[in-house]
């Protein structure tokens, strides 16, 4: 059982996407344009007033329910072509056909979606489960007096919910290792993710995080200029600016993305594969 360095992980991946920043901005251009011009479109297309009517709520129900679906093919494109990239940066391709669908994005998209099923199982079960201790919990509390009896419950649903938390990210921590498998082409079982990952949980998630934190840092600072520049300029509802702020949230988003996605490659690398050396990509 190999136990992963969670320091030279971090720093591995942020080193490796510094050294191929040119080649992310590149991967990352047209996902962060094209949904961009469809946010923007759909926003413009679909309004949402503060008292909308039954046909305007079902239209922006709609509209939200196509951009999460185009947002998720984005994902799964660009996700398996960086994958590739940090695993595979031998290869020689473009833009294009790294991004272009094919069966490996397909796999790659049933098996995110058997891990959203058995996280939203384990969520569900996990809850049940919470608020049947819960509902004990607040049979103790109308026993008891004052305010301290009444507190029980509220506290048990607070450290419940947290404990459900943590333990949905471990699981997905452990289970995202099958990602970059189908990225490669991995035959790699579910069962057999989760015995590569043993005992090593909490480094994975460890890595994934502090990873991902300037990301999410910058995530956060692009979207706070974005409503003070809104507020201040009393542009926000202009098709520019909503234009220019969908682009600078979308380009924050991928970073964060291409962070997770390195993170991932990087301890599936240390766990099953060894290096190789790197190639550029071509226009």
């Amino acid at each position: 059982m190999k136990k992963l360095a969670i320091r030279d992980l971090i720093l591995e991946v942020l080193g490796f996407l510094w050294t191929n920043r040119l080649d992310l901005f590149r991967m990352i251009a047209a996902p962060v344009l094209a949904l961009s011009v469809i946010n923007t479109a759909a926003t413009a297309l679909v309004p949402r007033p503060a008292t909308p009517t039954t046909e305007m709520q079902t239209a922006a129900t709609v509209s939200t329910a196509l951009l999460i679906g185009v947002s998720f093919i984005f994902y799964v494109m660009f996700a398996v072509a960086w994958h590739r990239r940090c695993l595979k940066p031998e290869e020689q391709t473009t833009i294009w056909t790294a991004l272009r669908w094919d069966k490996r994005k397909t796999q790659f998209t049933i098996r995110s979606l058997i891990i959203g099923v058995i996280l939203v199982g384990v969520a569900i079960t996990a809850g049940v489960f919470v608020a049947i201790l819960g509902g004990g919990a607040g049979m103790v509390g109308t026993i008891g007096s004052g305010a301290e009896g009444k507190a029980i419950p509220a506290v048990l649903g607070a450290i419940g919910t947290l404990i459900i938390v943590v333990v949905v990210l471990l699981m997905n921590s452990r289970l995202a290792l099958w990602l970059p498998a189908a990225a490669i082409d991995d035959n790699l079982t579910l069962m057999e993710t989760w015995v590569l990952a043993r005992g090593n949980t909490w480094r994975i998630f460890t890595v994934v995080l502090m990873a991902s934190a300037p990301g999410i840092l910058f995530f956060f600072f692009v979207d706070m200029v974005i409503k003070f520049a809104a507020q201040s300029l009393g542009m926000g509802d202009t098709l520019t600016f909503r234009l220019i702020g969908s682009l600078a949230l979308n380009l924050a988003n991928y970073i964060v993305i291409a962070i997770g996605v390195s993170a991932l490659s990087t301890v599936y690398k240390e766990l099953r594969h060894p290096t190789s050396p790197g190639m550029p990509y071509y226009m």
